[in-house]
């Protein structure tokens, strides 16, 4: 399936709409690498799942999960960053880093697509830590990120805009305030990043052991889906 034959639904030209109404000043590359990422990942969700037909197996189950939840959080982070909700984007993006280390672990051992969805799965402590040996950096970036997450001090004092330290003045603004652009656009291709990083692992994984799509017994019929 060819990039360019890959339409973009509703919702995400809403995402790419929004980002160019409130954001003139973000650059072409950046708009066209989000509309690449959106249909790369529906492509390869569609290449997990024509690989058996109609049939549903344990291991295709699981790394379509991980490639729809990799379009899901990338969706979900890019539009909730545009509008300045920080608490949401380092949500989606702690939860994409964790997916990286899902979709790591079973490129080095196909097996635990089955342990990803069966019994009580993996722990994300296992899962950050496989994330962290394919790139290191990723460690520090996930401290950072527990902090918004976690309603802990730099979390819960996010809406604060201190506006004179001398004089102790400040504001709490709901909603907060946007994003400049420059700011909008590396919490973007942070995200972007991470989404390719799950991409090349699956690729990977497909091209080296195509058979994994069958691993697991049969779970479902595919009966249909629905694009909106």
């Amino acid at each position: 399936m060819k990039l360019e034959s890959v339409p973009l639904t509703k919702l995400e030209l809403d995402v790419i709409n929004e980002l160019r109404t409130d954001y003139a000043g973000l650059s072409v590359g950046l708009l066209e690498s989000v509309d690449e990422l959106f249909c790369r990942t529906r492509i390869l969700l569609a290449i997990v799942v024509d690989n058996s037909s109609a049939e549903l197996y344990t291991g295709q189950l699981a790394l379509m999960g991980i490639i729809f939840r990799t379009y899901e959080l990338l969706r979900g982070g890019i539009q909730q960053i545009s509008q300045g909700n920080k608490h949401v984007w380092g949500a989606c993006l702690r939860g994409l880093i964790e997916t990286f280390g899902a979709a790591a672990l079973v490129t080095e051992n196909p097996d635990h697509l089955l342990n990803l969805i069966q019994g009580s799965g993996i722990g994300s402590g296992k899962l950050r830590n496989a994330a962290y040996k394919r790139l290191q950096a990723l460690k520090d970036d996930i401290k950072r990120l527990d902090k918004i997450v976690h309603p802990g001090s730099t979390s819960l004092l996010l809406g604060l805009q201190v506006g004179n330290e001398a004089q102790r003045l400040a504001v709490f603004t709901v909603p907060p305030l946007p994003l400049s652009t420059d700011e909008l656009e590396e919490a973007i291709e942070t995200l972007a990043t991470i989404c390719r990083l799950i991409h090349e692992e699956v690729q990977a994984l497909l091209e080296a052991q195509p058979e994994v799509i069958k691993r697991g017994g049969l779970l479902y019929k595919l009966c249909g889906g629905e694009t909106h």
